[in-house]
């Protein structure tokens, strides 16, 4: 029997994540710094934590305690749990103020001392965790409202990094911030992978010659100055793994190019005519 061809439809390679890269932010409970979407850019990065393990930070849900209600023989009619909470936890490498502070519950003194006189945690923080895919696609994801619940041990050794492990439990933040955490870039439906989608545009009014486009490092026969839709379509699709690229007219002398993968191109005009005539190529 043959494979069914359902299994491969709406498989997508580039909605597939790895991250890569990412960043941690440790900051006062009530900031006004609130992300509003994956191109979120901090105000100060004073309160990033630096290194951090190459565990990365995990997101962990602890749901709330379930009841159950039974009918008369016994059997659950209706379950209900408790809103429960999430945790976010991670282990920082650096002995900076911001990851110092936060494990110990103290402030580091000026001479750069920890004075620690309890084993609790009371002060709540507001996180930012960010993580970067392989595409540099942004995760942003944050916290408005936390407050450490665990915290590993500190190993003093000669073959372990010195890291101060924390799991902070999540609350819902202020009018400003209702949730327990909110999160961009989870979803990659309906956006468009960084280099996926470019634009040329021609200027100076050129009367004459053509130019190339450059994919990836691959030249395209050559395409004249006033060339239609079509003829970029063939000039870039004839190119060597390049599929199903789309070209459309967005305005005058202006293609806009839909690529079915991250690519990164260029153009070496050859034009004439005109005021200083060139091809200005645009990442989307």
């Amino acid at each position: 029997m043959a494979k069914p061809s359902y299994v491969d439809t709406n498989n997508d390679a580039a909605l597939a994540r790895l991250i890569k890269t990412g960043a941690i932010f440790i900051r006062e409970a009530g900031t006004t710094d609130i992300p509003t979407s994956a191109s979120w850019v901090p105000q100060s990065v004073a309160s990033i934590i630096g290194y951090y393990s190459e565990d990365g930070f995990t997101v962990t849900p602890s749901p709330g305690d379930t009841t159950e209600l039974n009918g008369h023989n016994g059997d659950p009619i209706v379950a209900e749990s408790a809103p429960g909470f999430w945790t976010v936890a991670f282990a920082g490498l650096e002995g900076n103020d911001t990851t110092v502070e936060a494990y110990f519950d103290v402030e580091t003194g000026l001479d750069g001392s920890v004075t620690v006189t309890s084993a609790a945690v009371n002060k709540r923080y507001d996180i930012v965790t960010v993580g970067v895919d392989q595409l540099d696609r942004p995760i942003v994801v944050h916290y408005p409202n936390v407050q450490i619940s665990e915290r590993e041990g500190i190993t003093f050794n000669r073959t372990t990094l010195l890291a101060l492990g924390m799991t902070f439990r999540t609350f819902k933040g202020g009018s400003a911030a209702p949730y327990m955490f909110k999160a961009w870039g989870l979803t990659t439906a309906g956006e468009s992978p960084e280099g996926l989608v470019w634009t040329t545009q021609i200027t100076g009014t050129p009367t004459g010659g053509n130019f190339r486009l450059i994919i990836d490092g691959f030249a395209t026969p050559v395409i004249a100055h006033d060339a239609a839709n079509g003829v970029y379509d063939a000039a870039i699709n004839g190119l060597s793994g390049v599929t199903g690229v789309t070209v459309a007219t967005t305005g005058t002398g202006t293609k806009t190019l839909t690529f079915t993968g991250p690519v990164n191109v260029q153009a070496n005009p050859a034009l004439t005519g005109g005021t200083n005539p060139t091809v200005v190529v645009t990442k989307v």
